[in-house]
């Protein structure tokens, strides 16, 4: 580092604070993370799913996040990988608006699938192949199939214009079921058909009450849910807890610390405190106290 204030800067000694903690992690030298789920995202599809045409606005980047910031909040740690990647090592897989889909691509989403993965698939998945062209024998493609479902007809939410800047507000659609008692979903609905899914949450009110909202399918030896709306942060936290359970992923801290990230390497935690307050955290039967922005390495037994 060239510093411009001298040696004598808040930022050289972190700096050379860092260096002296780096020294003392031989330890993990060599060592992987690992990651037991994946978020697939898609170049392609951010671009094509954004361009004006599509009929309603989703923003594919605040889309993809909304999953893994909750992901994040539990201290699962996550992988985003491309359409083509090998999915064979993920206990699950969350793939938000692969709008654009190759037929090999979503071919490797359904053997995950049957191999015994755990899939969560959202809205707007397999409307296009590669070269624009809609997907043949209707959305989804082969991925209907494996999620047991079909799309009849997308019905995105509208709302009135903003003062004429041609961008209409989403308001949320209800539904329920035996995945959550009432919740609202935003962004995108669409007219849905369970074919073999069981439905486990259903829109309520307006044109779409009754259709289907979010399902589950078992193919294979594997399990594949559907999204067809971006659910509020509740529904969403209790659909990624049946993904995940059924998947037997385990977070990496037992209970979440607000504004703490904790990622495991090898043997040891990385415990990082994102928030300008102390934070406490109980692991490996004892706890640490995190000073505001602090950071601490927790050595943990190999079988955790």
């Amino acid at each position: 580092m060239l510093p411009h204030g001298g040696t004598e800067t808040k930022t050289w000694r972190e700096i050379e604070q860092l260096g002296g903690e780096l020294a003392g992690l031989d330890r993990v030298r060599g060592t992987r993370v690992p990651a037991d789920v994946a978020i697939v995202f898609d170049w392609d599809s951010w671009w094509s799913i954004e361009q004006e045409a599509t009929p309603a606005e989703i923003p594919y980047v605040q889309h993809a996040f909304a999953w893994y910031r909750e992901l994040h909040r539990r201290t699962v740690t996550v992988d985003f990988v491309a359409p083509s990647a090998d999915l064979s090592r993920y206990r699950a897989v969350i793939v938000p608006s692969l709008f654009v889909a190759t037929a090999e691509a979503l071919g490797a989403l359904d053997t995950y699938v049957r191999a015994g993965g755990r899939l969560l698939v959202t809205f707007q998945t397999g409307i296009t192949d590669e070269d624009a062209h809609i997907t043949a024998g209707g959305y989804l493609g082969v991925l209907a199939e494996t999620l047991g479902v079909r799309v009849e007809e997308f019905a995105p939410p509208a709302g009135p214009d903003l003062a004429g800047t041609g961008l209409a507000p989403v308001p949320g659609t209800a539904f329920g079921g035996s995945l959550v008692s009432g919740g609202t979903g935003t962004l995108w609905s669409e007219y849905l058909h369970s074919e073999g899914a069981d439905v486990i949450a259903a829109f309520e009110g307006g044109e779409l009450d009754g259709w289907p909202a979010i399902t589950a399918h078992s193919r294979g030896e594997g399990r594949a849910w559907y999204a067809a709306t971006l659910p509020d942060p509740e529904a969403m936290a209790a659909l990624l807890d049946a993904v995940l359970g059924d998947a037997g992923v385990s977070p990496v801290l037992p209970e979440p610390v607000a504004g703490v990230e904790a990622v495991r390497r090898g043997d040891s935690v990385f415990l990082v405190n994102h928030a300008p307050r102390e934070a406490r955290v109980t692991l490996a039967g004892a706890e640490h106290v995190l000073e505001p922005r602090g950071v601490a390495v927790v050595e943990v037994d190999a079988a955790d």
